[in-house]
């Protein structure tokens, strides 16, 4: 199916949402895209508990229309011309996101990560990287220190085997400016299939992001999650490009999710693609 040209962002107002919605601003207009901003009053399992907070969903959802309506307003400052919409309803957060993505087909759904912890991540789970395993589209990932979007320095986690590039369009759409450096990394332990194919995948992504600068990068280790991890926080790259994969219950017992580390613990925008 064709994507629209909505950028889809989650807005709860929060500020990681915020920054997330600055973000969403800021690549819409740039890509000359439509902007829907979704807000979603959460139903949680406290809402059946005796006693817990009774919600009162008319007057949320008028109190957080009028505030979707200011954000839009100051957004419309920096981007006079932005195409956006809104919707507020009231749902469980994850199944209303995933109707709206449903709904709207959008190239990009972008997310402000928020660090939960405690009874707070019980009752709400982890938005983010529950969307990560529900989703086969493209999610950009914002942490909270993040403010604006660039693209001047992208690592791509390469995993030695996959050579091919079609999974990478996203990234040229993204990276708007020329001359920017892409560095895919691979993580190897002495591995000669991964070592002749990163002689040849230079070439290929060299070929494919033509006005832009490449180069492979391979490290050695044996927890490549952790060894990414450490390298990335030498170089703070602007993004960070993963490609996620669905594991079955027995594989998940034997492989870690890179994807969900990323856009747990990453500092920079986590581009999350699937393969």
């Amino acid at each position: 199916m064709k994507k629209s040209k909505y950028i889809l962002v989650a807005h709860d107002f929060s500020e990681a949402s915020k920054n997330a919605l600055k973000v969403a601003a800021q690549i819409a207009d740039a890509t000359q895209s439509r902007l829907f901003i979704l807000n979603v009053l959460p139903i949680t399992v406290m809402s059946d508990v005796e006693y817990a907070y009774t919600y009162s969903p008319d007057s949320d959802i008028q109190r957080n229309t009028t505030l979707m309506r200011r954000a839009i307003s100051f957004l419309k400052r920096d981007h006079p011309q932005l195409n956006m919409t809104f919707s507020v309803t009231y749902a469980y957060v994850i199944p209303a996101i995933l109707e709206a993505i449903k709904l709207y087909n959008p190239w990009l759904t972008i997310l402000g990560v928020k660090k939960r912890s405690g009874l707070d991540r019980v009752i709400f789970g982890d938005v983010c990287t529950e969307l990560v395993d529900k989703v086969d589209e493209p999610i950009l990932v914002i942490p909270m220190n993040v403010k604006s979007f660039e693209t001047k320095h992208v690592v791509y986690a390469w995993d030695g085997l996959n050579m091919q590039t079609a999974h990478l369009h996203l990234l040229k759409k993204l990276m708007s400016k020329e001359k920017q450096l892409v560095s895919a990394i691979n993580v190897t332990h002495y591995d000669d299939k991964v070592q002749k194919n990163a002689i040849e995948y230079k070439k290929i992504l060299a070929k494919y992001l033509y006005n832009h600068k490449t180069d492979v990068v391979q490290i050695q280790g044996l927890d490549k999650p952790q060894t990414i991890s450490n390298y990335l926080a030498k170089i703070k790259p602007d993004l960070l490009v993963v490609v996620a994969h669905h594991y079955g219950f027995f594989q998940k017992l034997f492989h870690k999710s890179f994807s969900k580390q990323a856009v747990r613990f990453a500092k920079s925008p986590v581009l999350v693609i699937k393969k």
